[in-house]
């Protein structure tokens, strides 16, 4: 049994008799045996449900095929429900069941139904039986119906051929429900059926094998009569080769043919392929392994509007700068947050109801190269021991969807971001060079990555583009001492063809030594310095010269405290407060620029940590920021 109280405005005294709700179910169980000698036994349930209109679980009451299984619309209003049955079930030592099963569902005394269920299972040796049908019927004063699901599911493992499987798979749901007045169908009267024919080889071994075929015819209302709309053809294919612990692979495949008889269905004879290959490569003990995944399918793609909602500082993504100074948001205003308390907007997804058919192609890959695994450190070998000191690194993402068409790309690597038929696209290619990695004493590392986004908004295409290529030098000779020398080289670019006044191509170039001091475990202090240049493709450039330190001091293992202080000089050639200036000062201004930062945390208990933040910045000639935080974390 349970109880709930949902209050819309806490506040208000007025409209209180609906707040509380009560939902509780009873149930009895038995288990009586029948026969002793052929392990008979029948399992009975007896049980009872009510949930009143005005009841709120916390979490979905039903399950999400329960309106379907009872003939009620998409969207049905809260009303009082009560559901009474029974079911018995069979069992015996041959490996039989049957399972008789018989409810009746009531809502608000408006809308009663009857559902009656029966269940046969059989698995023993090489057979697998599963045979069900449902008869559901129902009514209420403006409509009745029926609904029926049989399904039919065989198959038997051949030991004569090296336990190959073969199996049947039948299945109907059809729901049909009329208008009392004038026995015309509703719309929400369906009906569709599948049949599945397939053979698989031994799923036990690690080699194995599948291929199946299966049909399936949709019929949609019309009038007085339900018509076939259309019927596909599926041939599928699935392999796994997972013997070999060095090279494994996954493969599977799927041609669809789709044969349209009726346009209310507002779908269009089409053929089309799905696919999925998946490589696990394992080499030279271990120092040299990745994977591999490509994928192609089709989607449907809804068109999306976007809105900026405005949140409490720090909640959000986004910040509203009003660059025309109308007081009046536009949605090319709308940037990134460089800092916490300018981040008070989050930008919203809102599907529409217009829908692109859409093709999507997906490739994934990582490879991860480490000598120093295979190769033994006991060797006195110069150029052996040269070799281990490398390790190398490279991924790639990537995802894109297009206006479907009989020539779809295959082609991941093409340059289809300047396609008019993308719909969405996104790459990441990320690799990175290590000379030293573990060392404590020097090393070297180099990473470029490589970022493209596309994405059709309600104001049309935004293209974005992202190079970088960061260069780290670092030694350690003195043990409390570190030095490193940052070098970076980037190319970044947004394109948004209906908003000009957002596109741009920045170019910019840093360098930045930095020395670290650290004493054990309690203390640790930096200092660098930073000197980046950035141009944009226009005539727009920005001299940045940053003086950085660090600092944070632990206090055994409770108390920290931790502080930055950051100097900026910025020199840039163009108006400020526009969308490319915030860009390109990374939320700065021209001029004196001042940032500071405070932590303090504390451990209260074993499991309770609080801390206090403080932060201050102070921009070219605008004013004084301040923002204070506090938190308390519980630590489980």
């Amino acid at each position: 049994i349970a109880f709930s109280n949902y209050n819309v405005n806490r506040f208000s005294t007025k409209d209180r008799q609906n707040d509380d709700g009560v939902g509780a179910k009873l149930f009895f169980k038995n288990n009586a045996p029948i026969s002793s000698k052929k392990a008979i036994t029948l399992f009975s349930t007896v049980k009872g449900e009510y949930a009143s209109a005005t009841f709120k679980p916390i979490e979905r009451l039903r399950t999400v095929e329960f309106g379907r299984d009872w003939g009620l619309e998409l969207v049905n209003k809260p009303a009082d429900e009560k559901i009474i049955g029974a079911d018995f079930k069979l069992t015996d030592e041959l490996g039989h069941s049957l399972k008789l099963e018989s409810t009746a569902y009531q809502r608000d005394n408006n809308f009663n139904a009857n559902k009656t269920l029966i269940e046969h299972q059989y698995t023993k040796r090489s057979w697998s039986i599963s045979n069900k049908y449902g008869y559901t019927s129902f009514q209420d004063p403006n409509k009745s119906g029926y609904f029926i699901r049989p399904v039919i599911d065989m198959s038997k493992q051949f030991s004569k051929f090296n336990n190959r499987t073969l199996g049947v798979l039948y299945t109907l749901e059809r729901s049909i429900s009329r208008e009392i007045s004038t026995n015309l169908l509703t719309p929400y009267s369906f009906s569709f059926s599948t049949f599945q024919i397939k053979t698989e080889s031994d799923p036990l071994r690690e080699n194995k094998w599948g291929i199946a075929y299966f049909t399936r015819k949709d019929e949609l209302p019309d009038q007085k009569s339900m018509i076939r709309t259309d019927q596909s053809h599926n041939y599928v294919i699935n392999t796994e080769l997972m013997s070999n612990s060095h090279h494994q692979l996954k493969l599977s495949s799927t041609y669809r043919t789709l044969k349209v008889y009726n346009a209310i269905s507002n779908q269009k004879s089409e053929n089309s392929l799905l696919g999925r290959v998946q490589y696990f490569s394992d080499i030279w003990k271990g120092a040299i392994n990745g994977d591999v995944l490509y994928e192609l399918g089709n989607a449907q793609e809804p068109r999306r509007n976007f809105s900026f909602v405005q949140v409490p500082a720090g909640q959000g993504e986004y910040t509203w700068i009003d660059f025309n100074n109308d007081g009046i948001q536009q949605l090319n205003e709308f940037e990134t947050a460089k800092f916490r308390d300018q981040a008070n907007y989050f930008r919203i997804a809102t599907p529409t109801n217009e829908y692109l058919k859409a093709d999507y192609l997906q490739l994934n890959y990582n490879v991860n190269i480490d000598p120093s695994v295979a190769l033994s450190s006991s060797n006195q070998n110069g150029l052996i021991n040269f070799f281990r000191r490398f390790y190398l690194s490279s991924s790639l993402q990537v995802n894109q969807k297009q206006t479907a068409s009989d020539n779809r790309n295959l082609n991941p690597f093409s340059n289809v971001i300047i396609d008019t038929a993308l719909i969405a696209y996104d790459m990441i290619f990320s690799n990175s060079f290590s000379f030293n990695k573990t060392s404590q004493v020097w090393g070297i590392d180099f990473n470029r990555f490589q970022a493209s986004n596309r994405t059709y908004l309600s104001f049309g295409y935004e293209s974005r583009e992202n190079t970088s290529n960061l260069l780290r030098l670092r030694s350690n000779w003195f043990k409390v001492i570190t030095l490193d020398l940052l070098g970076r080289k980037s190319i970044t670019n947004l394109s948004t063809p209906n908003f000009a006044n957002r596109n741009y191509d920045i170019n910019a170039f840093s360098l930045e030594p930095k020395v670290t001091y650290t004493m054990q475990t309690k203390f640790r202090l930096s200092l660098g310095y930073k000197i980046e240049e950035k141009s944009n493709s226009g005539s727009e450039q920005a001299d940045l010269n940053t003086i950085n330190l660090e600092g944070k001091y632990n206090l055994l293992s409770n108390f920290s405290i931790s502080s930055s202080f950051n100097y900026s000089r910025i020199k840039y050639n163009d108006m400020p407060n526009t969308n490319l200036s915030y860009i390109m000062l990374d939320g700065l201004m021209p001029g004196k620029n001042f940032l500071w930062t405070i932590e303090i945390t504390k451990r209260l208990s074993s499991f309770l940590e609080m801390s206090v933040q403080y932060e201050g910045r102070k921009s070219g000639e605008s004013g004084l920021i301040n923002l204070g935080r506090a938190q308390v974390r519980a630590i489980l």
